[in-house]
């Protein structure tokens, strides 16, 4: 058993091991130039040839271990196995509630959070989600204490998921069963990146998929996390679920290109790409065309010449991801129309990558050379998201390693594109709108809250660029800004 060490501080110490050693420098490349303000690296070779990295990050919890060996990953650096020093696998009852009421009068202020970071293995976890099931919903020890506890042990005790899923399938509380269904993802998302056997009940995950809400939001994300194929229990789930409407059947669909291909499936992406919902719709295609690659042509070709911005820009990935030669007029134009567009937020990968991949692929053609001139040739007028990408993975096309003089094309700007309306969630009387990042920054954002203010049944309450509060009196707030989102877009909006 190892002791908790009071004074012990959020210095996070682990290791894990490279899958190809071959990798060493790289990898210690990788994370130095990514990485370096918040994490020391040092490589250890084995007797066996295997090398080690030997980390110590000061990142918060949890993001110190996921960070790395995302970057490493995103690298095509993988890795093997997990060790975490100073994990805690046991503690007395009183200690352990001792700790959870502290974190919760405390917070994050001092030791408290860390005291339950290192705790491990599955009694404590056990323990922890006894103390779930019985916490009260006043004082310390609230029930939101007790879910960080699950939530930290879950994430450090391999096969975790098990546990946590079939716990929230048989939980009746919303926040509980969320609560379990985030530890779950937690886990999942540590065990896939060091190629860890991960262990999720399918019919248990899938009834969590049907659940109402939210719920099945991140139930269908954690099934985003498994390996694919999905089991047919999920898959079947997913399909039911991407046939209704809102964010769980958007998630849905979207999670639906891991499955294996099916007359079911093929058939509730259809429907979904009919939907009235454009999120739906571009989800869909993605997973339509992950599964059935160019039969998903004629769609991608109707959403580029869509407005809405998910159509548009999934239509863009998909047709760089499964175009073909034939496609490289339409991808042509794309790249030209997206690389004089305007806009305000940097995204990862940016926009166009997938084209850009495809006309890579096909340089040698004289359609695809053009857009890659053209590409070129603007290159100091190219968003920085884009321009840096381009540098990392195609330094060639900047024209100053180019001896000849890039061509530019004479093509009109894409029109601007619209976003879909925001979210909504609704507190007794009161209603807060989430808005789309790209969106946020919209002159329309602008011009949607200046309608809403002079509309006679609306009393606006606070606003942030990302949100806004209401009150709404009439007797369909949806309906009102929905007409409302669409009429500040209709003079043609400058930003998207």
């Amino acid at each position: 058993m190892t002791t908790l060490d009071p004074s012990s501080t959020p210095e996070h110490r682990f290791r894990f091991w490279l899958a190809d050693a071959s990798q060493r420098d790289a990898a210690i490349a990788t994370l130095t130039d990514t990485l370096s303000e918040e994490l020391t690296v040092e490589p250890v070779t084995e007797p066996d040839g295997r090398v080690r990295l030997e980390i110590v990050s000061t990142f918060g919890y949890g993001g110190a271990m996921l960070r790395p060996l995302n970057v490493l990953k995103r690298a095509g650096i993988a890795a093997r196995g997990l060790e975490v020093s100073g994990l805690v696998t046991d503690v007395d009852d009183a200690s352990l509630r001792r700790m959870v009421e502290e974190w919760d009068r405390f917070a994050n202020v001092g030791p408290y959070r860390h005291r339950l970071e290192v705790l491990s293995g599955m009694p404590l976890l056990e323990r922890c989600l006894a103390g779930l099931e019985r916490a009260p919903e006043g004082g310390p020890g609230r029930p939101s204490a007790w879910s960080l506890a699950v939530r930290l042990v879950a994430f450090n005790t391999p096969g975790s998921e098990r546990r946590t899923v079939l716990e929230a399938s048989r939980a009746d509380d919303r926040r509980r069963t969320e609560w379990l269904v985030g530890a779950a993802i937690g886990r999942v998302d540590l065990a896939r990146l060091i190629d860890e056997p991960i262990d999720v009940p399918d019919q248990a995950l899938a009834s969590l998929i049907g659940r109402p809400g939210y719920v099945s939001e991140r139930a269908s994300y954690l099934a985003a996390l498994l390996p694919a194929p999905l089991p047919e229990a999920v898959a079947g789930a997913l399909c039911q679920v991407a046939t209704t409407r809102g964010e769980r059947a958007v998630e849905a669909a979207r999670v639906l290109g891991n499955a294996a291909p099916s007359e079911a499936i093929r058939d509730a992406l259809q429907a979904a790409m009919r939907s009235d919902e454009a999120e739906l719709r571009a989800a869909a295609l993605g997973s339509f065309a992950e599964l059935w690659g160019t039969e998903a042509r004629p769609v991608w070709r109707e959403f580029l010449a869509s407005r809405s911005v998910p159509m548009r820009w999934t239509a863009e990935d998909v047709l760089g991801a499964h175009g073909a030669e034939e496609d490289l007029d339409d991808a042509a134009g794309a790249l030209a129309r997206l690389i004089r567009a305007r806009s305000s937020v940097e995204i990862t990968p940016p926009r166009g990558n997938e084209i850009v991949r495809l006309l890579v692929r096909h340089r040698d053609h004289p359609v695809a050379r053009a857009a890659l001139d053209d590409l070129s040739a603007r290159w100091d007028r190219l968003g920085n998201d884009l321009r840096r990408w381009l540098v990392e993975h195609h330094p060639w096309l900047d024209p100053a390693r180019r001896s000849d003089e890039p061509q530019e094309r004479a093509i009109e700007a894409e029109d601007d594109p619209t976003w879909p309306p925001p979210t909504i969630e609704r507190h007794g009387g009161t209603l807060t709108l989430h808005f789309d990042e790209g969106a946020a920054h919209a002159e329309a954002r602008e011009r949607f809250e200046a309608l809403l203010e002079a509309h006679p049944s609306v009393e606006v309450l606070d606003a942030d660029r990302e949100w806004l509060s209401a009150r709404i009196s009439g007797p369909d707030p949806e309906r009102l800004i929905d007409e409302l989102w669409a009429t500040a877009w209709s003079p043609g909006p400058s930003e998207g």
